[in-house]
């Protein structure tokens, strides 16, 4: 569901930022219009950006780039925070460097504290706390930004120093200290002390290519780690991981990540609100919501949001904790085509508050609430999808929400549901259903609503799901149907449609083929 505090600081605080942005001081040099400028661990800020005269840091290349300037980063970690505003720049790492933005710098000092298993050090960043219902009440540190790791590995946040333990740490923000739980003797801590990574502002036609971005304790004010909030961008090959708030967030037309690899990160891998002719494609995005934020409202591994012409093309989406792939607030003409989506812990892919969506040709495995869920939606499309061991396969569910977009291609009353070409089953024991078609307001029938369902195959083998489908007939009694026959008969569809309860999937070659998984 949508949160009204996800939408006020998506609407309210984001939009301040792309209009208020942090001047770049860029000195007495500038760079010509379309020049190549180098950027190098072993450079200079002071030195002229040529190849055997690099700069030091990429901020300092922005700032002296003309527009239609290329970047070229050579191999390193950087530990910066850099925006581009009102020129197109393309951001590139150097042919075959690996360049990593790191939010997190190594702390040192530390000092134990007499008679316990407790070190700190001084410790000076300090980060906005985030509020609001996309808090879940049992996970309460996912407010805090705040990140340290040992050796690489991430070490929890607790909320007081009575509750640190080994592999934690705590945040003294009185005291300016960083305290942990494990003796830093002999290994590296780190922590992170900048908010966000890279800012596209105004950057019309700007690029980014090749660079990780990963560790930087972002605050829900800030949004992202990567912001991109221009239009006409490319972003590609590009890494977000283990950043405190979302990965990437995009606000602009015409924007595509291409190869991005959004994982481990605390909130939302990939995000975009007032994203006209946005496509994610060819992308992983795994192991998001990791802090635990509410799933229920917005936590989630990709999540857009009042845009038209939404694609989500040929990527795997795996093991977030919350929805896979999403759309809601009045999303219209969405494709969704193509995708591995699985062992997200709740719904694979979600159309929400949507009009005019393709589902078709994705893979979704191991929903912990349905593996496509069309919700006060209208005309949508589930196609030629394999979907499987989801706690529903496919469930159409109408509400009383309005669309608060008031987008005339997105309204929230379900209508025009196709539901065609789909194999489904082995559904979790215990759930109701692989098929449902509900309105929680109890007023509207599957009919009335135009959900149409033919030429399936549905694999319900003995000691799986029990019943083929749960059927709305409001004002009559839900009917919950356990044969195809019954199904049949009670609902009026899937005519050409196949059941089998053979303990192998006669309609795949081999079910270990579907899992995929790759990070």
């Amino acid at each position: 569901m949508t949160g009204s505090g996800f939408i006020a600081k998506v609407l309210g605080v984001a939009l301040l930022a792309a209009t208020a942005p942090v001047a770049l001081d860029a000195g007495s040099a500038s760079a010509a219009s379309g020049a190549t400028i180098h950027v190098a661990l072993n450079g200079n800020d002071s030195a002229n950006g040529s190849t055997s005269s690099p700069l030091r840091t990429i901020g300092r290349a922005v700032a002296i780039a003309g527009s239609g300037s290329t970047i070229l980063v050579g191999t390193g970690s950087y530990h910066e925070s850099v925006q581009v505003y009102g020129k197109d720049v393309d951001i590139v790492a150097a042919t075959g460097a690996t360049v990593v933005l790191d939010g997190a710098r190594t702390v040192t000092g530390f000092s134990k504290v007499s008679g316990t298993n407790a070190w700190f050090a001084t410790w000076n960043a300090r980060f906005a706390r985030t509020s609001g219902d996309m808090i879940d009440p049992a996970r309460p540190m996912a407010a805090f930004p705040d990140q340290a790791f040992r050796d690489g590995a991430p070490l929890t946040q607790v909320s007081s120093l009575s509750r640190l333990t080994a592999g934690t740490f705590f945040v003294d923000d009185a005291a300016r200290r960083l305290y942990v739980g494990s003796d830093p003797s002999g290994h590296r801590i780190e922590a992170s002390d900048l908010a966000w990574g890279l800012y596209f502002n105004k950057a019309n036609g700007s690029s980014l290519q090749g660079i990780t971005v990963r560790r930087y304790a972002t605050p829900a004010s800030d949004m992202a780690a990567v912001r991109v909030y221009s239009n006409d961008m490319t972003v590609a090959d590009t890494t977000v991981e283990q950043n405190a708030y979302m990965g990437i967030s995009t606000m602009g037309a015409n924007v595509t990540l291409a190869r991005v690899t959004a994982r481990d990160n605390a909130y939302i891998g990939v995000h975009g609100h007032l994203a006209p002719n946005f496509t994610l494609r060819d992308s992983t995005v795994v192991r998001n919501n990791a802090a635990g934020f509410d799933s229920w409202h917005s936590g989630a591994g990709v999540k857009v949001t009042t845009s038209r012409v939404v694609n989500y093309w040929s990527n795997e989406v795996s093991d977030n904790t919350g929805p896979g792939l999403w759309t809601d607030l009045g999303v219209s003409y969405a494709s969704i085509v193509g995708n591995l989506v699985e062992g997200n812990s709740y719904s694979g892919i979600i159309a929400e508050l949507s009009g005019h969506v393709v589902v078709a040709d994705n893979t979704v495995l191991d929903s912990g609430q349905a593996g496509v869920w069309v919700l006060e939606s209208n005309d949508v499309e589930v196609w030629h999808n394999a979907l499987y061991r989801n706690d529903r396969d496919v469930w159409v569910e109408d509400g009383p929400r309005v669309d608060p977009s008031r987008n005339a291609d997105a309204i929230s009353d379900v209508a025009r549901i196709s539901i065609h070409n789909n194999t489904m089953g082995h559904g979790r024991s215990g759930v109701q259903a692989v098929l449902a078609a509900d309105d929680w307001t109890e007023n509207r029938s599957a009919r009335s609503m135009g959900i149409t369902s033919d030429h399936n195959a549905f694999w319900m083998p003995k000691g799986t799901t029990t019943n083929l489908s749960r059927w709305a007939r409001w004002p009559n009694p839900l009917a919950l149907n356990a044969t195809l026959d019954t199904h049949r008969s009670v609902t009026g569809q899937d005519a050409h449609s196949v059941v089998s309860t053979a303990t192998t999937n006669p309609f795949a070659r081999n079910m270990a083929g579907y899992d995929l998984r790759t990070s």
